[in-house]
């Protein structure tokens, strides 16, 4: 598994828009690691994320 995901990868994994990836990211709900001149998402980032998310819409109902 790999330690960081490209943008489009955390887009398909997470069924999300590339827009909500950058909203995402400017509240501060993901960091991006630039490497070079690529963007990506650190793998324990998104987990973080969508444990975070799950655990919320659980709690809702």
């Amino acid at each position: 598994m790999r330690a960081f995901l490209r943008i489009r990868d955390f887009q398909e994994d997470y069924n999300v828009s590339r827009s909500t990836v950058y909203r995402l990211h400017e509240r501060g709900e993901i960091r991006f690691v630039h490497i070079g001149r690529a963007v990506r998402i650190a793998r324990e980032d998104a987990e973080r994320w969508y444990d975070a998310v799950t655990s919320k819409e659980a709690n809702d109902v």
